[in-house]
């Protein structure tokens, strides 16, 4: 745990954004964090475009949102992991979730996703759900303003109104330049998301 924590410290103290957008809600929003520590806990799968309950934002995503598939956030990623995606993002959006995939060719892949919900305890709930129904994972402290670690590696984050997942279960179990754990990459890749989010 220490060592996750050291390495999202050392993370969170060198990384930035060129440019995005500006911080608010709605067309176009936005979202801050800091930088996390792993801990025990209890989650598991989440499907990243499974709909919540009640009614979702309509029209556009929010600016913070769409920063996940944007090229300084891609850019960030690529630094970050010492590996860039093969071929260029393609977004999605459903009408409240948004992602895109990263391809690093052979199968390997991460996914992420915002899913936009109508408002903060909206939005805490569905975190809560998806918390519950997951099983072996690990809080992470200091990510958001709730996160979580599922037992694949990937990482949960909620922020506002907005829940943020990195996908990485398609990835081997050591992936990046130099190599590290799956689960470090995800905590990596949400800790880079998060930061460009404060600083927008």
């Amino acid at each position: 745990m220490r060592a996750v924590a050291a390495v999202l410290l050392t993370l969170a103290a060198t990384a930035g954004c060129a440019s995005g957008g500006g911080p608010a809600h709605g067309v176009p929003g936005a979202a801050s964090a800091g930088a996390p520590t792993a801990g025990a806990a209890s989650a598991g799968p989440t499907p990243a475009g499974a709909s919540a309950p009640g009614s979702a934002p309509a029209g556009s995503p929010a600016a913070a949102t769409v920063m996940i598939c944007a090229e300084e956030i891609r850019e960030e990623i690529a630094g970050a992991l010492g590996t860039a995606p093969r071929s260029p993002l393609s977004p999605h959006w459903d009408g409240h979730v948004y992602w895109c995939a990263y391809d690093y060719g052979g199968g390997r892949s991460m996914r992420l996703s915002v899913e936009e919900l109508p408002d903060r305890p909206t939005a805490a709930s569905r975190f809560g759900r998806l918390r519950a129904a997951a099983a072996g994972s690990r809080t992470v402290r200091g990510l958001g303003d709730a996160a979580f670690a599922r037992g694949d590696g990937s990482a949960v984050a909620l922020r506002d109104r907005m829940v943020l997942t990195v996908d990485v279960s398609r990835l081997p179990a050591v992936f990046g330049t130099p190599p590290r754990p799956r689960a470090g990459v995800a905590l990596t890749v949400a800790t880079t998301v998060t930061i460009c989010w404060k600083e927008h």
